[in-house]
């Protein structure tokens, strides 16, 4: 066998063996590289199994329930319970459209939720009634229909952590994994007042408003189907000037709305403070702003953090505008959405009633309405921008959590520590 020939017969013997070389190691390595990216995705798995779930209740009447699939689609998460009271003048067919919404507007939301991607699963999360009293504007059935919803999640469900209650107009401002990662550290606080400030002392107009005499007809009767609201009745009385509250039983004043912990929760649904104030206020007006304050403001036991993490356009502030007429551009609206991200607060109140005639019509309304559509595509929805331009132009999501990590870091030093229990909030590095 000549020279030449040996030679090529050993090149061709180390090219296999360096073939078998480059595909059994380098496949072992791949191998191993797709064993870390599964580890990796498990232990963000394992991660967002330990956020915390929250209980979101939605009541709703004639004049904008039909808004309420959008704004529970907005907050929807498989780890998170819904309770959905209509009032008790909404018939049962109503009730069973108003499900299939819920539903419809879920899966339009998340076409590709992998955790809960069936109708059964979503519905297994949401529990959609009639209430068995109506509501009246102002009068002491509002907040009772809140502590009815608070009941309910708590029977039905046994994990959840924090309570927010919501209006069929409400909407989140960042998505259910933004907002669970920062109550993670807040577990025991209640979050209550308006945006930038907490509850405060029940004085002037506002102790004016409890010592008014009104009847609330929603304790009596079911809202007439034809209108949208009904209203309180007025008597030509009030409690005496003297009658004022004191160390044993102080009257606080606040925005309804808020994010409670679960415990405080089981407090306000069961404890003789929480019936006593009831009785004390179920005359007045707008007793839904001062029941569950009062209730947290007189137990101090509780953890307490002095703001409600929303904003309110319309009242407490900060007052950015949601117009919807000719003037309302695509730039307006984004510079509208913009503000309400440098914000931090977690959910924003009274975005545009689009649409109160019927039902799927109305779907379309609010699935076309501007700021809700800007807002998801920009806040709510769980995407990253993996553009060049990300670092000199950050998404709206990273202004979102920067403001609102300073918000809390702000907060935290004015919280009232829960009693016999030392909460994670402390050393927060929010």
């Amino acid at each position: 066998m000549s020279r030449t020939t040996t030679t090529r017969i050993v090149a061709v013997v180390v090219c296999i063996v360096l073939l078998q070389f480059r595909y059994y190691y380098l496949g072992k390595l791949s191998d191993f590289d797709v064993q870390v990216q599964s580890l990796a995705e498990r232990s963000a798995e394992a991660d967002e199994d330990r956020l915390p779930s929250i209980a979101y209740s939605f009541n709703g009447y004639h004049g904008d329930y039909l808004s309420i699939p959008v704004a529970l689609a907005a907050v929807f998460h498989s780890r998170n319970v819904y309770c959905v009271l209509v009032d008790a003048s909404i018939s049962a067919p109503q009730v069973l459209t108003l499900q299939r919404l819920i539903v419809q507007a879920v899966l339009q939301q998340y076409p590709g939720l992998s955790s809960c991607a069936e109708a059964g699963c979503i519905e297994s999360r949401i529990f959609v009634s009639a209430a068995d009293f109506s509501v009246t504007w102002a009068g002491i059935s509002e907040p009772l229909a809140t502590l009815d919803a608070m009941a309910q999640l708590l029977k039905v469900d046994e994990n959840w952590e924090f309570f927010v209650n919501l209006t069929p107009v409400d909407y989140p401002l960042a998505s259910q994994n933004d907002i669970s990662k920062l109550l993670a550290d807040a577990r025991g606080f209640s979050f209550m007042g308006t945006f930038g400030a907490g509850m405060k002392h029940a004085s002037g107009m506002f102790e004016d408003r409890w010592h008014r005499i009104y009847h609330d007809p929603g304790l009596l009767r079911k809202r007439d189907t034809e209108g949208d609201r009904q209203e309180l009745i007025r008597t030509p009385h009030s409690l005496p000037k003297k009658i004022v509250y004191s160390p044993f039983l102080q009257v606080f004043q606040s925005e309804a709305y808020g994010v409670f912990d679960r415990t405080f929760c089981q407090h306000a649904v069961n404890s003789p403070l929480a019936r006593r104030t009831i009785a004390l206020l179920s005359h007045g007006f707008a007793s839904s702003e001062q029941l569950l304050s009062t209730i947290l403001g007189n137990s101090e036991e509780y953890g307490y953090c002095p703001s409600a993490l929303r904003m309110n356009s319309n009242a407490g502030g900060p007052n950015i505008e949601m117009k919807i007429d000719h003037t309302t551009t695509d730039d307006y609206v984004q510079n509208v959405v913009r503000e309400m991200a440098s914000t931090g607060l977690f959910f924003a109140r009274k975005f545009p009633n689009v649409c109160v005639k019927s039902d799927d019509h109305c779907q379309n309304a609010y699935n076309n309405e501007p700021y809700r559509t800007a807002v998801s595509a920009r806040l709510v929805q769980d995407t990253s921008d993996t553009t060049s331009s990300q670092h000199q132009h950050p998404p709206l999501q990273q202004v979102w959590r920067a403001a609102a990590k300073a918000k809390l870091k702000e907060l935290l030093p004015r919280c009232r520590q829960p009693v016999g229990k030392k909460s994670s909030i402390i050393n927060s590095k929010v």
